[in-house]
């Protein structure tokens, strides 16, 4: 196998109160996600954790986004200050994030991506029933 250019491509992010996600995989041309958390949430915040999860069912081809009804929470990671996650985009590597109440400063974070410049070969779209595209935008 030949070799794959991937580019670093990362945001800096604040979610507050009402944010949540569904339970997804990232974008195809993802080949790792990045989050690094930059504050540690309000003792009175509820939600923000991002969990992982799995299918409940044995599938061939997996769907980019899945129902809560589908899937299992595998584990759950906490925002704290300084916290880095990394994990490989694969066609199954959902997850989510709880429903954030009761934050003022809110959560901030970096979002990153090692990012390839297509979705050519990608792993997260091998075993995927669908194509989730990346937007890919480079400025000089």
């Amino acid at each position: 196998r030949g070799s794959v250019a991937l580019t670093p491509l990362f945001d800096y992010s604040i979610s507050n109160f009402g944010y949540s996600r569904e339970i997804h995989r990232d974008s195809d041309a993802r080949a790792f996600v990045i989050l690094l958390y930059l504050n540690d949430l309000e003792d009175n915040t509820e939600g923000g954790t991002l969990g992982i999860y799995k299918h409940l069912e044995s599938l061939t081809k997996y769907p980019p986004q899945i129902a809560f009804s589908k899937a299992e929470k595998i584990l759950e990671v906490h925002p704290r200050a300084g916290r880095l996650i990394i994990f490989f985009n694969q066609s199954n590597s959902y997850h989510a994030v709880d429903k954030m109440t009761y934050s003022k400063r809110g959560r901030h974070f970096i979002y990153g991506a090692l990012t390839m410049q297509n979705s050519l070969g990608s792993p997260s779209i091998k075993d995927s029933t669908k194509k989730s595209p990346t937007e890919y935008y480079l400025y000089k």
